[in-house]
Formats: C-alpha cells, structure tokens, sequence
C-alpha cells in the first residue's frame, strides 16, 4: 500500500534529521544545509502523493461533480472566500487537477513548517501524521485540512503570547473552511492552570462524566449548532448513527493515554501548557464522539496537536527504559488505528490510489 511505503519512507528520512540534530557531530560539516534538504524531499514527497491523486478521498468527486463547477458558475457561496479562489486560480491554469494541487500545497507546507518549528523528535511526528491518518483525512475533508494545519502552525503565537499573529493566522484559517474560526477562543486556554491547581484525577474523572451524560450533551450541542445554523442538518441524518463505534472508541483510548501521560509529566514542563490543554479538549469531544454526527471531524480539529505533542512529551522523559517503552505503545497504537481506519474499513476513501495519469500526459 502506498501510503504505508511513503510512510516508511518518509519516517526513515525524519530520523536522520533526528541523527544530524540529536546524535552525529559533523563538526564543520553542513548539517543544517541537509536537514533543510531532506525536509524539502519529504514536503515534497508528501505533497506529490497528494496534489498528483485522481478520485483519492470520498470528497474528490464532490469537489469534481458539485462544488469546483458550481463555484465557477456563480452558484455556491457555501465554499469559503479564499478556497474560491483556490479554485478560481487552479481552474485558470487549465485544470481542475491544480485545485488539487494547491489544496495540498497549502496543507503540507503548514504542516511541514509546523512540525519543523514545533517538534522535538521529528521521526515520530510524521509517524503520528501518516499513521496517525491525520494524512489520509487530508485527502478527503481538504478545506477543513487546511484551517487545521494553520490553527497547529499558529499554535506558536498562544506560546509567544502574540495575538494579533494569532488571531490573523486564525480568521485565514476560517475563510478557508468556517470551523477555523472555532479556534479563536482557544488562545485564551492558555491562563488555565492544569497540574497542581486542577486534581489529575478529577480531569478524567470528567472524561467519564462526559462518556455517561453524553446524551443531554448532544441535545445541548444539536439546539447551539442549530440556533447559530451550522452543522445542524448531520443530526437525522446518514452521518448519525453508531456505524463508527468502534473506531471512536480507539480515539477514545488513545486521547484518554495521551492525555493521562501528559498529565503526569506536565508539573515539571509547563513550556507544553497549551498544548496539553488542547489534548484534554480533544479527550473530552472524544468522550462524546459516538452521540455527535461526523465527530471525527471535531475530534481532528484538536487531536491533531498530538503530532508534536507526544514526541515533545516523551522527550522530557528522562528515564530512558519508560521512554522507549511508551515510544513503542504509542507507535503501536497508531499502526492499529491505521490498520482499522484505513486499511481495514477504507476510511475517507483513500483506497485504491489512483495517480490523475490523464493530466501528467498532458
């Protein structure tokens, strides 16, 4: 399967930056220049894979048949502003294919940079990313992947505490897909004390109040979405129903690990404040995810952080054995969210790839 080559690929390219930056001592030797050359081959490998798809993610052929012809008509104000634009620009060099391409330009260069500047251990943050299948989720909900690669890069700004960089990078975001704009508020997560002011305990004991009240909370979320007219129409609808369970429950485990993990090594690293922050909320959206139309797509909007945030966390593990033993577990449970997710179920569509042939031949 291509995607779990280029994941090994890409994953083996990651690990000797990890070397060059971590381990090897070249002295006067060109370290930086060859990191910087190898990121490039990975944006690039990562953003051909994408751009170069025919008929990849359930949402291609909605794009092709619905949304990209009825933009250029003039009909469809529901796509943001400057996706219009994606699609005007693409449509204008003479085909559709390059709305694709920008699309996913756009994606793996946020994600590319964010990863860069943000993580500690580079090999397990495109890991996490590919098998993670935050890549594949890509490749259907494109517009959503966008504003979320722009909320994980502008995460740096909550820590630089600037906002007006924030809050810029945000309302871009949200003209490119309207749940960017969901983010703003997250900024201000950054004065919440977590560790010794909030009892652990008492965190996920609201993971599991979440989990029990689940269902009066669906009610309260169904009247919001529906007063502000966003979303409403998923509750009724084929996206609501109980289909997904199983892999909701993975994503349940996996945030309520990684959020417990982060808790116990928080108190001596509060640089990751924010970023655990925004894990924890991920847990508890997953908590509800089973009563919640299309929660996968909530759920990415915060998970997500986990591709730096678990390899930052890890490495402040000082005891090398409980490390390597939790880099395994991690790694391990990705590979069998992965397995269920994409190659198990085909989720999101992403199976078979197929290259657009049709427009390298032209």
């Amino acid at each position: 399967m291509v995607y779990i080559y280029v994941g090994i690929i890409v994953c083996i390219l990651a690990a000797i930056v990890d070397a060059n930056r971590n381990i090897i001592n070249f002295g006067k030797f060109p370290v930086e220049i060859i990191n910087n050359v190898i990121f490039f081959v990975i944006f690039f490998i990562l953003f051909i894979l994408a751009g170069l798809r025919y008929n990849v993610g359930t949402d291609y052929l909605t794009y092709s048949r619905l949304q990209i012809p009825e933009v250029l008509s003039g009909v469809n104000y529901r796509v943001e502003i400057l996706y219009r634009w994606i699609i005007y620009v693409g449509n204008s060099l003479g085909d559709w294919q390059w709305i694709f391409i920008l699309t996913h330009f756009i994606i793996v260069f946020f994600i590319c940079l964010y990863i860069k500047k943000q993580s500690s251990l580079y090999f397990i943050s495109y890991f996490i990313l590919i098998f993670g299948t935050f890549y594949n989720y890509s490749l259907n909900a494109m517009r959503q992947a966008i504003a979320i690669t722009i909320f994980l890069y502008a995460t740096k700004y909550i820590k630089n505490n600037n906002f007006a960089k924030y809050v810029v990078l945000i309302i871009i975001a949200g003209l490119f897909h309207k749940s960017g704009f969901f983010y703003l508020p997250v900024y201000f997560l950054k004065d919440l004390s977590i560790g010794k002011k909030i009892n652990k305990i008492g965190i996920v004991g609201i993971f599991i109040g979440a989990y029990i009240l689940a269902a009066p909370i669906r009610n309260i979320i169904s009247i919001i979405l529906t007063k502000i007219n966003i979303y409403s129409n998923y509750f009724g609808s084929t996206l609501d129903n109980d289909a997904f369970r199983t892999m909701y429950a993975l994503f349940f485990i996996l945030n309520v690990f990684t959020s417990i993990v982060c808790l116990c090594v928080y108190s001596k690293n509060k640089d990751l404040k924010i970023d655990i922050t925004i894990q924890i909320l991920a847990t508890f959206i997953s908590s509800i995810a089973f009563v919640i139309p299309n929660a996968f797509r909530v759920i990415y909007m915060f998970s997500s952080i986990q591709i730096t945030l678990v390899p930052n966390i890890l490495m402040k593990i000082k005891n090398k054995i409980l490390r390597l033993l939790l880099i395994v577990l991690f790694l391990s449970v990705y590979l069998l969210i992965f397995y269920v997710f994409i190659v198990k179920h085909n989720w999101n569509g992403t199976l078979p790839y197929q290259i657009a042939k049709d427009f390298l031949g032209k």
